[in-house]
C-alpha cells in the first residue's frame, strides 16, 4: 500500500497516477469491508494469530485516510484499534500464536503510532528493545532464529514511535 502511494505521488503521467490511486482506494475498501463485530478484519483473524494482519489492516486503512480522497475510515481504524490492543501482552510485546512475536510487536507498535496510541506504541517498542540480542538483532519469536527482516521492522518501529 505504502509503496503503491508513493509511486502514485512520482508518477509524472497523471492518468497512470490515478490508477494506482484508485488501486489503493479498492485494497482500502476491501480490507474495510472485511470488518466484523468486534473491530477485526478478517473473522478467522479473531485469535492469537490475528496480529500482523490487524496490525497491517489497520495501517491500509490509515493510508486511504491520508490520501485524501473524501474517504473516511476513521470509526474502522478506530474499532481496529481496540481490537488489536485486546491483544497486547502486560510487557508490551503481541504473540503470534503462543509465541511472543517481534515482527507483530513491531507491525503492532506502527499501527498504533500511526493511529495516535503513542503510550500503547512506544510498550510495544519498550519490549522490542528489552529483546534485542548481544549482536543488535532480534529473534522473530522466542527461542527461534533470527532473520534481517525481523531486525528491520522492529528497527523501523523504534524509529517511528521514537520520533
Amino acid at each position: 500500500m505504502e509503496a503503491t502511494i508513493d509511486a502514485a505521488n512520482t508518477v509524472s503521467d497523471s492518468d497512470d497516477a490515478m490508477i494506482l490511486r484508485n488501486n489503493a482506494l479498492a485494497l482500502a475498501k476491501l480490507v474495510a469491508n472485511d470488518q466484523w463485530g468486534a473491530g477485526y478484519f478478517i473473522k478467522s483473524w479473531a485469535n492469537s494469530d490475528s496480529h500482523l494482519g490487524q496490525a497491517s489492516a489497520i495501517r491500509i486503512l490509515q493510508l486511504a485516510d491520508d490520501m485524501s480522497l473524501g474517504v473516511d475510515y476513521s470509526t474502522a481504524i478506530t474499532n481496529g484499534v481496540t481490537a488489536l490492543l485486546t491483544q497486547q501482552q502486560t510487557d508490551g510485546s503481541f504473540k503470534y500464536g503462543d509465541k511472543k512475536s517481534i515482527q507483530a510487536t513491531a507491525y503492532s507498535a506502527l499501527a498504533l503510532e500511526t493511529a495516535g496510541y503513542h503510550a500503547d506504541a512506544e510498550k510495544a517498542v519498550n519490549y522490542i528493545i528489552s529483546q534485542q540480542l548481544s549482536n543488535g538483532g532480534w529473534y522473530e519469536e522466542e527461542g527461534t532464529d533470527e532473520y534481517p527482516e525481523i531486525n528491520s521492522e522492529a528497527l523501523r518501529a523504534i524509529i517511528v514511535v521514537s520520533e
